[in-house]
């Protein structure tokens, strides 16, 4: 009995890009079309998993602890070449929903000297990839009556799952925002904030032609294995920016929060996604 492999309609294989070229000489050259889907791609992959801030500019305090669960929803472009190219259902012509959502969860903790820790667990549905993140924030400016919180942050991010490669996304930016009281235990917390994102991706040995065993050598000799990490990329071609803004209900230790996240990324348009926390903040 034969089994077939199963992959999602987000899952991602990067041998349906393309693959390089052989020159007359021997050696390979990359098609400008693999290029191109190729940082696409990744862009739009590193933006979907990198950690996000989902709290106030305002920190917990050193007693404080904030948990929650999130739901996210990414606008993708799934009628673009690297998509319907990359994450295409195994023996299906089945292209992905140009919303790919995104569940997760958030736990926060206060420190002293308005230090606080974060860690967070994301799944995207319909594809076997998860990622795991952290970051620290340091409320520079918090708990003034007629001044506005300001915060900074460091996150760090690993995307676990994908079949032929591994990514490592790293975040700074700040927060600034303003938490005002109403009626007792009843909070409302606006925020915005700004920071710069890279990734660093590493890639298996790819083959194009995976289900014939017979051809496993180098492209470069007639065989049908071969990488993309030889793809010339500068330093900049990894450096993208990322705005967010958003708002936290809190009442008693019930807490709702709604952040927008906007990806001014290199070689796509901008992206954006919706998150909705809901948790427990005491």
């Amino acid at each position: 009995m034969q089994v077939s492999a199963y992959a999602g309609d987000l899952d991602i294989h990067l041998n349906q890009l393309g693959t390089p070229i052989k020159n007359a000489d021997g050696t390979l050259s990359y098609p400008s079309s693999l290029n191109r889907d190729y940082r696409a791609l990744m862009s739009e992959v590193a933006f979907m998993f990198a950690p996000k801030m989902l709290a106030p500019a305002e920190t917990t305090g050193l007693s404080g602890f904030d948990m929650g669960a999130v739901v996210s929803f990414m606008t993708i472009q799934a009628n673009a070449s690297h998509w319907n190219a990359a994450a295409v259902v195994m023996n299906q012509n089945k292209r992905p929903n140009a919303l790919a959502p995104m569940v997760g969860f958030h736990i926060r903790k206060g420190l002293p000297f308005s230090i606080e820790l974060a860690a967070q667990f994301n799944y995207l549905p319909h594809s076997s990839m998860f990622s795991l993140g952290g970051s620290v924030r340091y409320g520079i400016l918090e708990g003034y009556k007629w001044a506005p919180d300001i915060s900074l942050h460091l996150s760090v991010g690993r995307l676990i799952g994908a079949s032929d490669f591994d990514m490592t996304t790293l975040d700074a930016g700040a927060t600034i925002g303003k938490t005002f009281a109403i009626k007792g235990m009843t909070q409302l917390s606006i925020y915005a904030g700004f920071g710069a994102m890279s990734y660093d991706a590493s890639f298996d040995v790819l083959d194009k032609t995976p289900n014939n065993n017979k051809d496993n050598q180098a492209v470069s000799v007639g065989g049908s294995l071969y990488s993309i990490k030889a793809i010339p990329m500068s330093e900049t071609d990894n450096l993208h920016w990322r705005t967010h803004a958003g708002a936290k209900f809190k009442s008693h230790v019930f807490s709702l929060l709604y952040q927008i996240d906007l990806g001014i990324m290199k070689n796509t348009p901008i992206l954006l996604t919706h998150s909705i926390k809901i948790g427990f903040d005491f």
